[in-house]
């Protein structure tokens, strides 16, 4: 079966997933070519910290969303804490 590119309906947020995590398996391609055509091991490293920066892009938005499903049930009081965890989070990206 052929591949035709992302679902059309998915959500903002999920798009956005989407895009990082295909950013990240493109960095990660990028080091097994490296690999194979015996690149020297500081580029190899350099292409290794953008996979986990793209991950850890895409983990911070996972955690996000999770946070804004749970912020939309609770009272003013524990929005508001929710909101500080979540620039808490936004600080380890």
């Amino acid at each position: 079966m052929k591949d035709h590119g992302p679902p059309t309906d998915l959500t903002p947020k999920r798009q956005q997933l989407r895009s990082r995590l295909a950013r990240a398996h493109g960095h990660l391609h990028g080091v097994l070519d490296m690999i194979d055509t015996k690149r020297n091991n500081e580029d190899i490293l350099h292409q290794v910290n953008a996979v986990r920066a793209a991950l850890s892009r895409a983990t911070t938005l996972l955690l996000d969303d999770i946070m804004d499903e749970a912020q939309g049930a609770l009272p003013a009081p524990q929005r508001a804490a929710i909101d500080r965890l979540r620039a808490a989070v936004q600080t380890l990206a």
